[in-house]
Parts: C-alpha cells; structure tokens; sequence
C-alpha cells in the first residue's frame, strides 16, 4: 500500500465507483473501507470515522471518511491498497491514471 499525508478534516475519497463490501476496525489501521470495483478492491484505512455503509453504492469522488490523526506524530494519514482479488497491486497506477 501506500500512504498519503493530508491536511486536517480531509476526507477519503473513492478512487471508482463500486460496493462497500467491507467496514473494519483494525489497531494501528484505525477503520478500513473496502470497495469492490467487479474483481478488484481498494482497501481505504487510518480513517477517524466513516460515512458510507456496507452494502452501499458509491461513486468516483465520494467520500468514505474523514482521514485519521496519530496522536503521537500529529501527522493525518491515509492508507490505500489495491487488490485484484488476492493479490495486492501498486495503487501508484491507479492515482496516476486518475
């Protein structure tokens, strides 16, 4: 995966439109959206909340949640990962593509 320093109150967004499959809680990763997009996922963490559902629709741009703090760093930072089914992939081709 990848990880993405960002400023106070940014949100996660969808990087395609596809199905929440998957909401996690998961310690050091903090939530975790997963997004199925036909055979592939993009695995979204280091979320302080989350505003989409498991079983909802979204689409390119939407928001998932409002990107995490490390208290000990100060440092808001996502995490993004992609697979294609099992096999984890570099999300650096994906954003460029974006």
């Amino acid at each position: 995966g990848i990880d993405f320093r960002t400023e106070k109150g940014e949100k996660a967004k969808a990087l395609f439109d596809g199905k929440v499959v998957g909401i996690k809680y998961i310690p050091g990763y903090e939530q975790m959206v997963i997004i199925q997009h036909g055979d592939y996922y993009s695995v979204y963490s280091k979320l302080s909340d989350v505003t989409v559902k498991k079983g909802q629709q979204v689409t390119t741009g939407q928001a998932l949640g409002e990107v995490w703090q490390n208290q000990n760093s100060g440092i808001f930072e996502l995490h993004l990962e992609i697979w294609n089914g099992k096999s984890q992939m570099d999300p650096e081709v994906w954003i460029s593509s974006r």
